[in-house]
């Protein structure tokens, strides 16, 4: 009866939710965004074959985490997001410590949060074509990435702090 219709209905589902995740279905995405984007990029690429996939992934994880980038600022919305842009950069390597240090000291714990980050990121790499659209996505991936950042940023505010309670040049630290 009815376990059997459940089973029939989920693996049906099942089959055609897997025709959506597939790499020409990307493909068409990305035409299909820089057809109608003004601000297109990538179009050289062909990510419908895994090599394609791995030849455009560099330039599509430059553009989503990095778009639109300042000397290339074209029209207004894409100068107001110039000031999220800038700090966004400026974030960068609070990023890089947060991630090396978790990774160092607390692997098993973000593993999942790292894993999953990463594939939504090359995922939306792979799949955008346009500048705006990039960037937009993007907002979808830096929750992940403040988590690193934050992480970076303590560790950087607690190395100044341990610096300034050293007794300069010997190494110790100070009395209190």
């Amino acid at each position: 009866g009815w376990v059997k219709r459940s089973v029939a209905v989920t693996r049906d589902m099942l089959e055609r939710q897997t025709t959506y995740l597939t790499l020409e279905r990307l493909q068409t995405t990305r035409e299909d965004q820089a057809m109608w984007g003004e601000s297109r990029f990538g179009q050289e690429y062909d990510v419908s074959t895994p090599s394609g996939a791995v030849a455009a992934l560099p330039k599509g994880l430059v553009y989503l985490l990095f778009a639109p980038f300042p000397w290339a600022i074209s029209g207004l919305r894409q100068a107001l997001v110039l000031p999220e842009t800038l700090v966004w950069y400026a974030l960068m390597p609070a990023f890089v410590r947060g991630l090396r240090l978790a990774l160092r000291r607390h692997v098993r714990s973000v593993l999942p949060i790292v894993v999953f980050a990463v594939s939504l990121t090359a995922a939306y790499a792979l799949m955008q074509g346009n500048v705006g659209t990039a960037y937009r996505q993007r907002t979808q991936v830096t929750m992940f990435f403040f988590i690193f950042m934050g992480a970076g940023l303590a560790e950087r505010r607690r190395e100044q702090e341990v610096k300034a309670n050293m007794i300069p040049g010997s190494g110790w630290p100070r009395g209190r």
